[in-house]
């Protein structure tokens, strides 16, 4: 995998159709605490060191909902710096343009060690921005079709699940309730209160 996301809201300004944390469907808003995130980047504050598969520098990201509006962000980046200090080990996932004035910019500048912050995933020199602002319009793929109804065949049907590129290829995910194996699982997790992940802890 090249990313462990940590999804520090479940809240968003967006309600899009097929978001892959499945925003439009929550009932019940988080924010994570400030010990939960600290455990969270303790857990994987080794991740970051060396490349993925692709030769990519390995990220651990920020994530939402929208993180922005979390109202400890702050606190947040001061807690990932602490303990990824190479900037090239962190990342954000956003949908507001922090550039234009926002009142976090000097912490996301803090955060990516960089305003222009290089999304080229194999040079990068300061941290990973992915900066969306769903304009113009962007598309997922639906989420919510039961792998059943389209793949009957059982075997066929197991065969793509294991091979599913988010988690193989993409990102490992943290929530309150834990550590996934996939961002889309966790998020899953939170909408259809499931039973938690893997705990906190280092390793």
């Amino acid at each position: 995998q090249w990313c462990i996301q940590i999804d520090i809201t479940n809240s968003c300004i967006k309600r899009c159709s097929n978001c892959t944390r499945l925003l439009a469907h929550e009932k019940k808003p988080f924010f994570m605490d400030l010990e939960t995130f600290e455990k969270a980047v303790i857990s994987v504050k080794d991740f970051p060191v060396g490349k993925d598969c692709r030769g990519r520098t390995k990220v651990v990201g920020i994530m939402g909902g929208e993180p922005l509006i979390h109202p400890q962000f702050p606190d947040m980046v001061d807690i990932m710096c602490k303990h990824i200090p190479d900037c090239k080990g962190r990342g954000l996932w956003t949908c507001i343009d922090f550039r234009k004035g926002h009142k976090h910019k000097d912490k996301c500048v803090q955060l990516l060690g960089s305003l222009s912050a290089n999304s080229n995933h194999k040079g990068r020199k300061y941290g990973y921005l992915n900066l969306n602002t769903h304009e113009p319009a962007c598309y997922h793929q639906s989420l919510l079709i039961a792998s059943k109804d389209v793949i009957p065949d059982e075997e066929e049907r197991w065969k793509l699940i294991n091979d599913c590129w988010v988690q193989i290829r993409w990102a490992s995910g943290i929530t309150p309730k834990g550590f996934f194996f996939c961002e889309v699982a966790a998020a899953f997790d939170m909408i259809f209160d499931g039973p938690g992940g893997l705990p906190l802890e280092p390793g």
